[in-house]
């Protein structure tokens, strides 16, 4: 199992550097969170990650994500606020009998490829390539 880590990536620019802070380890009920801590001035107008896994009956072995990231906007008396929250959601199921250095492959290759360029400008522009 993985230690719990803040995760520092780079901005849409390719250049600037942004950490993901830790917040809270994955626990017997809740997820494991982490908060982009430089973006927004309240819990609620910052950007979030949160992970969870669990084994189903069958022995798969699930893994769920969620990233938020609000607009912020604000309101009539000048205060932040969230406004529209744009979501990206994954997921991964793990067989039992997957060997390691498939998982492996499976887990670097999907990384990888939702970082190409092409992907990104599908999860941008909101529209498969044609």
């Amino acid at each position: 199992m993985p230690n719990m880590a803040s995760i520092t990536v780079k901005k849409e620019d390719g250049v600037t550097d942004i950490v993901w802070t830790a917040k809270q380890p994955a626990g017997g009920n809740g997820p494991a969170v982490w908060h982009s801590d430089t973006v927004g001035t309240s819990v609620g107008t910052r950007p979030q990650m949160t992970i969870e896994s669990v084994q189903s009956k069958n022995g798969l072995r699930h893994v769920n994500g969620k990233i938020i990231y609000p607009s912020v906007r604000q309101d009539a008396g000048g205060n932040n606020v969230p406004g529209d929250i744009a979501y990206f959601n994954f997921h991964i199921a793990l067989p039992q009998g997957s060997y390691d250095a498939d998982v492996a492959q499976l887990a670097a290759q999907s990384a990888n490829l939702l970082a190409s360029n092409l992907i990104k400008e599908v999860l941008t522009s909101g529209f498969a390539p044609n």
